[in-house]
């Protein structure tokens, strides 16, 4: 697992969902009103008691679930922030976070021309692949345009432009 994917599991990794979850578009928790994507205060507390439920290594602080609720809601488009949240909340304590998670949603999508502009052009700078990974294709078209604008840029500024178009995620 590259540093950015461990970077994503970490910030996800206290409360991320199963496969089963996938498509299903019903959930068992509070809803906001204009979809079935949690609300942030809802999303909190089912992610604090699934990890103290499941006894999770690593951080379960209620500011951890708040910064991955912020960070899947500005990266990813909404249907796919949805089905990420509902899952990440939910899932069983034996499911590991990016194998049940992000990468199936992302296998599904399939939409691999981004990662693969991302990774040509980090590789040519010799820098990690971390912003790249296979849950990149889940991102809202403004955050894909935001970073294929940074990767136009000057290797040496590239990674702080990255993490500028998305400040609420830890990369």
């Amino acid at each position: 697992m590259s540093p950015k994917t461990t970077a994503l599991a970490v910030v996800a990794a206290p409360c991320i969902f199963v496969a089963a979850c996938g498509s299903d578009t019903s959930t068992s928790g509070p809803l906001s009103a204009s979809s079935n994507q949690p609300t942030e205060s809802s999303y909190v507390d089912a992610c604090g008691a699934r990890a103290a439920r499941c006894g999770d290594a690593g951080p379960v602080r209620p500011d951890d679930c708040t910064q991955d609720y912020k960070c899947y809601t500005q990266a990813f488009v909404e249907s796919y922030a949805s089905e990420v949240l509902n899952c990440l909340s939910s899932r069983t304590c034996d499911k590991p976070p990016v194998t049940t998670c992000l990468q199936p949603i992302a296998d599904r999508v399939g939409d691999r021309a981004f990662q693969s502009r991302c990774d040509d052009r980090l590789g040519e700078c010799n820098l990690s692949d971390d912003y790249c990974q296979e849950e990149s294709v889940l991102f809202k078209p403004e955050v894909r345009a935001a970073f294929d604008a940074c990767l136009q840029k000057d290797c040496s500024a590239i990674v702080a432009c990255l993490d500028a178009a998305l400040p609420a995620c830890r990369f």
